[in-house]
């Protein structure tokens, strides 16, 4: 029995804006050569720094969040600030 199913992936175009930016001569050499190296664009290289470091902030910004939130829904439930302390150093080697 086939449960085989057809998904369509569909990417929806976003707005875009153009800015300009001045790079030193030497940083803008070094990109363009990782991006002939990487068979990508110069912009197609510098979009993926931009959206990867982005997404990186973002998780460190809402984990960062979590983590206060946790400790405030601790506080409510737990008096000693050592033990609570204790708590999220141990959901810190969690993550």
């Amino acid at each position: 029995m086939n449960n085989h199913k057809d998904y369509t992936l569909t990417i929806k175009p976003r707005s875009e804006e153009i800015i300009s930016i001045k790079i030193p001569s030497d940083t803008l050499k070094q990109l363009e050569e990782i991006a002939q190296e990487k068979d990508m664009s110069l912009e197609a290289l510098i979009r993926f720094y931009i959206g990867k470091n982005l997404r990186e902030e973002i998780s460190q910004k809402f984990a960062q969040k979590l983590m206060n939130s946790t400790l405030k829904v601790l506080s409510k439930h737990i008096s000693s600030e050592s033990e609570r302390e204790q708590i999220i150093k141990e959901i810190q080697l969690e993550l």
